[in-house]
């Protein structure tokens, strides 16, 4: 027999979940709360810190971005994560970043857009 609150009716038992909370809510009521994992793990990742590096040199015609990615699932790839977390700067949009590297000061993404000026 299944207890309250164990599996939520709606959820096939595939889906990982955690109980949050479960309670009686008179006679014939249980009301209960889950964690979901919905295995979307692009929804959890965002970049931040914006930092203009400038010209990668002197007649590139391109200027070199960063960003710092944040909210990394722990136990993830930060490559992974780094490549396909979306992010749009400058009215130009990127499925991920061009380059990435890890430092003691966390994971950050790298872009080179082309500048006329540089």
């Amino acid at each position: 027999m299944r207890r309250p609150c164990e599996q939520p009716r709606s959820l096939p038992p595939s889906i990982s979940h955690t109980i949050v909370a479960c309670f009686l809510q008179g006679p014939n009521a249980v009301i209960g709360t889950w964690h979901v994992n919905h295995n979307q793990p692009d929804c959890v990742a965002n970049w931040a810190d914006y930092k203009d590096k400038g010209c990668t040199s002197v007649g590139s015609r391109k200027r070199r971005i960063e960003h710092r990615l944040e909210n990394i699932p722990w136990g993830s790839s930060w490559r992974e994560f780094s490549a396909t977390t979306p992010i749009t700067f400058y009215d130009m949009h990127f499925s991920g970043a061009k380059e990435a590297f890890q430092s003691a000061w966390g994971v950050y993404g790298l872009w080179e857009i082309d500048d006329h000026e540089c």
